[in-house]
């Protein structure tokens, strides 16, 4: 799958959605900007039970293994095993995530230039409490500056980390 913006295997963009049970393996994303295995862009959506064994390859802003931006939405019992490389802002999981993460794993490599993290990019969790709940990184994360094992950045005025 080759794309410029919001390029993803399931969908480009998602709202109010539920997506569950998907299993994608071997797949090759790559985009200039919104990026992603699973889901580009997801608005008020859940990803639910999916795994995704991908090589997701992004030249610009917002890459991430399972969903590039996601806006108040949740991800659940998700894993991501295979390979991100963005830019700015990439995640394993989710490049920027404003949401509720529960019991998420990324096994996979992830690098990018700034603002790198196993699970999410940035959390960017403002004026309501959001929750990263057993979520683990167990891949590599590389960039060159704000990264992290679990988030690069996180703008959380509140928040639960567990």
């Amino acid at each position: 799958m080759n794309g410029v913006s919001k390029s993803a295997v399931v969908a480009g963009q998602t709202d109010a959605s539920t997506i569950g049970d998907i299993v994608l393996t071997g797949c090759i994303v790559s985009g200039s900007s919104s990026t992603a295995g699973l889901v580009g862009v997801a608005s008020n959506t859940t990803i639910e039970g999916c795994s995704c064994n991908a090589w997701v390859k992004s030249s610009g802003t917002l890459t991430g293994g399972v969903c590039s931006l996601m806006v108040e939405g949740r991800v659940e019992n998700t894993m991501f095993t295979g390979t991100v490389e963005g830019g700015y802002i990439t995640g394993g999981i989710v490049g920027q995530f404003s949401g509720d993460a529960e019991k998420c794993t990324n096994a996979g490599d992830v690098s990018g230039t700034s603002t790198v993290g196993g699970i999410a990019g940035i959390l960017a969790y403002q004026n309501r409490q959001k929750n990263v709940i057993h979520c683990f990184n167990i891949g590599n994360v590389r960039g060159t500056t704000e990264v992290g094992g679990i988030a690069g950045y996180s703008l959380s005025t509140c928040c639960n980390y567990d």
